[in-house]
């Protein structure tokens, strides 16, 4: 018991130090990602808060840390994510600057329905109805189910 409640102090101390810059640092590379998000999973929910840019863009693509970013994004009270989302969600997929992969529509749609994030999920199936790409509108087809369940707002 005594073993246990010092590694539980050990690893609270390096949440009393600004860890921020480095997570950051680490969430912007391969290699540092899966450790940064881990790290994020045991650390307090504020700390996922202040890098939702960087945790958010763990869950698109073809990255092995989706389920890391996915689990960490579960623990943030819903109603802040789904305000701290919408931008990030208009800046990659409504206002583009360069082309996207239709893989980043099912990962973005996945985690909107993961996250129970229906409104949001509304909003951004049907800016990709408007995508000419049929495999992006494979994506549409499997969610369209899900529209009108809730009255979406402009992002």
């Amino acid at each position: 018991m005594e073993a246990e409640n010092a590694f539980i102090a050990a690893r609270m101390r390096l949440f009393t130090v600004d860890i921020r810059t480095q997570l950051r640092q680490a969430l912007g590379t391969r290699r540092g990602r899966a450790t940064a998000l881990r790290v994020l999973l045991e650390g307090p929910e504020s700390l996922t808060m202040d890098l939702i840019d960087e945790v958010f863009d763990a869950t698109i693509g073809a990255t092995d840390d989706i389920l890391f970013a996915r689990d960490a994004l579960r623990r943030v009270d819903p109603g802040w994510l789904a305000i701290a989302l919408r931008p990030l969600i208009a800046r990659h997929f409504k206002e583009p600057t360069e082309p996207i992969d239709w893989l980043d529509y099912r990962c973005v749609a996945d985690l909107l329905d993961d996250l129970k994030q229906i409104n949001l999920l509304n909003i951004f199936i049907k800016w990709a109805s408007e995508v000419d790409d049929p495999e992006v509108q494979e994506v549409v087809d499997d969610y369209r189910d899900l529209l009108g369940q809730e009255t979406p707002e402009s992002l």
